[in-house]
């Protein structure tokens, strides 16, 4: 949150070295599903990252989402979809990543990235990136609908190059 927060109070939007959101888009006491959504500048021309963390609850009273839990080779599935703002007020999608990327080895997470060498939009703009992301578990993926834009995480935005 607080490159976030840097970003709305600096005067140049480049000062920040990346932007994220971190949600769990489910949540029990077996199973958390967490997916991190990251803009920044990367090698100068805009990176996008996607990651997804397994976790449970910890067995302590008010402790949510803290203990791994490992899940064995595709269990865990992310992605990402990089977005330019427009001059005409709108974002426009620009790239992603190719299908869906699962874990290979038995993990609690799994990042998926991408760094540009130069904008792959064009220029100068603000860019965001959406992440999805999902943890087999318990007969099913959770949360059940991950692939849908309703889950889908926007990092916020990021002024680049």
């Amino acid at each position: 949150m607080f490159a976030m927060a840097l970003i709305a109070i600096s005067a140049d939007p480049a000062l920040a070295h990346y932007v994220y959101e971190e949600t769990n888009t489910y949540q029990t006491d077996s199973q958390c599903t967490t997916v991190w959504s990251e803009v920044s500048h990367g090698s100068g021309g805009g990176y996008a990252k996607a990651r997804t963390e397994s976790t449970q609850d910890l067995p302590i009273w008010g402790v949510d989402c803290r203990y791994d839990k490992a899940k064995p080779p595709g269990w865990i599935t992310a992605r990402w979809q990089y977005y330019i703002y427009a001059t005409d007020g709108n974002w426009y999608l620009c790239a992603y990543y190719p299908g869906w990327a699962y874990n290979s080895t038995n993990r609690i997470d799994l990042v998926v990235a991408s760094s540009f060498s130069s904008p792959p939009c064009g220029g100068p703009a603000y860019y965001a990136t959406i992440a999805f992301g999902g943890v087999y578990d318990n007969g099913g993926w959770r949360p059940s609908n991950y692939a849908s834009a309703q889950q889908g995480i926007w990092s916020g935005i990021h002024w680049l190059p």
